[in-house]
């Protein structure tokens, strides 16, 4: 069974990841306070979801054990109960709210590669699809909460500035890198290597300025 790590580095993951980052920064930009904490709550919802439907997955097979069965519940009620604390009012309150939701992700996952394991192929697909679920709802919200600093920033106004420099480039990597994937994804041939490096370390670049502008 695929653990939620190799899913997290397959080249679609992390194409996906970014495509989210730069969505985020995009959207967080321009809302209101009040209208980016409803687009977080949007997707802490979702990643509920996507781990609703896991354990409820889990609850419906026979090939997992009842203590299984209950550990995943327990872990899927602790990430809900991570991402109610802190709030949206001031910076602390949401540097809280960000530091629950990375630790309640985080351990929802581990728990989930040390519990979710089976001998059934069939089973073991249905699993991998909801994990691969949950991850992609995962790094939305996480790119989400990153991108949410901006509305506690004093050089906000800079950061728009940077952004409207940054993102039609940023929108012409994440396409150019989209296609190159399509087309050379079976032969994994150095010189994607070599595209896929040099794209993940330019939007890490990226997104090491905007976090620079939000300290």
């Amino acid at each position: 069974m695929t653990t939620v790590q190799d899913i997290r580095k397959s080249l679609d993951r992390q194409l996906d990841r970014w495509e989210a980052v730069a969505a985020a920064f995009e959207a967080q930009l321009e809302l209101t306070r009040e209208e980016a904490a409803a687009r977080l709550e949007l997707q802490q919802e979702r990643l509920e979801e996507a781990g609703r439907r896991l354990s409820d997955a889990m609850e419906r097979t026979a090939d997992f054990a009842e203590d299984s069965k209950a550990t995943m519940k327990t872990a899927f009620e602790q990430l809900q109960l991570q991402m109610t604390l802190g709030g949206m009012d001031t910076r602390d309150a949401y540097e809280k709210r960000k530091e629950g939701i990375e630790k309640g992700i985080a351990a929802f996952e581990a728990q989930l590669d040390k519990t979710v394991q089976s001998r059934d192929a069939a089973i073991s697909q249905v699993m991998d699809d909801l994990k691969k679920e949950f991850v992609r709802a995962a790094d939305s919200l996480r790119a989400e909460a990153d991108a949410m600093a901006a509305q506690y920033s004093k050089a906000r106004s800079s950061a728009e500035d940077l952004w409207q420099r940054e993102r039609a480039e940023f929108g012409n990597q994440v396409e150019e890198f989209r296609e190159h994937l399509e087309s050379q994804r079976q032969t994994a041939t150095e010189q994607l290597e070599t595209f896929q490096k040099d794209f993940l370390e330019g939007a890490q670049k990226m997104q090491d300025a905007f976090t620079r502008l939000f300290r």
